[in-house]
């Protein structure tokens, strides 16, 4: 069964001017919210909230971030993975499970990782090589290897080359190829994996239909595709943006939206640099005004984004 949690932190790559010598070519991390599993990587847990952003201990050099549900991941410049917060599941990668870190730990195996993604209980990392790797919590087929044993060391997602970019959910998982096709795993109650059935997969299957996607997304329970020519694409749980109500298990053109540049769960940003939102993954709504996007008031001269839950 799985663990309930409810912890909440955020990270972000900050250039500390304390070290004048390394300045912009080793970031460090600076991590703020709830922490009581270590997730802050400060040395400290059982803390319920640091509303100012704490240093992450000893790291440094670092390329690129990710958060999963009260865990950390971190891609150093060497292409290895770090980690920290709770490994109830493994998820930290180090070969055991339940030890929680308050420091980063470095992923067991794994190196050549360009980016990293966290699920609610598992991670993701994706090598320059274009395979995926995963490890954690697989009850749902998170890791997609073909099983659904939990895993604390990183085991290659079955299938899977010449990806591009990854993403992870609470309990599922994308991944873009570099030609343009999408492929998902994991759970599949809403359609999440855009394969027409409502059926899990524990080993990558292909979203059904789409082609010459840049850019993917995703919500709890809703998958986002951008496609080239700029029209925004979604499936699963209900609120797709396309005037209903009702979710679908095949992609689905979000209403009215061209000249799309770049998507987060539920919001698309425009060329002319304007934020559009829609109400998926709420599969209750009953203003119809609410079920195509609507433009965000206020915003103008956006160049990027991000959702929160």
């Amino acid at each position: 069964m799985r663990r309930p949690v409810c912890h909440r932190f955020w990270i972000e790559l900050a250039c500390l001017s304390a070290a004048a010598a390394l300045s912009a070519q080793t970031p460090n991390i600076r991590a703020w919210g709830y922490s009581v599993e270590g997730e802050l990587g400060n040395g400290q847990y059982g803390i319920a909230t640091q509303n100012i952003p704490q240093q992450v201990v000893g790291l440094q050099g670092v390329t690129a971030i990710a958060g999963g549900r009260s865990h950390t991941l971190a891609v150093r410049n060497d292409g290895t993975v770090w980690a920290l917060g709770d490994n109830y599941y493994g998820q930290l990668g180090i070969g055991s499970y339940g030890n929680l870190s308050t420091v980063p730990v470095q992923v067991q195996g794994l190196t050549g990782v360009t980016a990293v993604a966290g699920g609610y209980y598992s991670s993701l990392a994706l090598k320059n090589d274009g395979t995926v790797w995963a490890w954690g919590y697989n009850d749902d087929g998170e890791l997609g290897n073909g099983s659904t044993t939990n895993s604390a060391l990183p085991v290659q997602v079955s299938g899977l080359t010449g990806v591009a970019a990854i993403v992870a959910s609470q309990i599922f998982n994308l991944a873009l190829k570099k030609d343009g096709t999408v492929w998902a795993w994991g759970d599949n109650s809403y359609g999440q994996l855009g394969n027409a059935t409502l059926s899990g997969s524990d080993v990558p299957i292909q979203v059904s239909g789409l082609s010459g996607i840049q850019v993917i997304a995703a919500g709890a329970e809703v998958s986002y595709a951008l496609k080239s020519d700029g029209t925004v694409w979604d499936w699963g749980e209900g609120g797709l943006g396309n005037g209903s109500n009702q979710g679908s298990a095949v992609p689905v053109q979000v209403s009215g939206l061209t000249d799309v540049v770049s998507i987060a769960a539920g919001l698309a940003l425009k060329s002319d640099g304007t934020v559009w939102t829609w109400p998926a993954n709420s599969g209750n709504i009953s203003e119809s005004t609410t079920l195509v996007p609507v433009q965000i008031q206020g915003l103008s001269g956006v160049v990027a984004m991000a959702e929160g839950g």
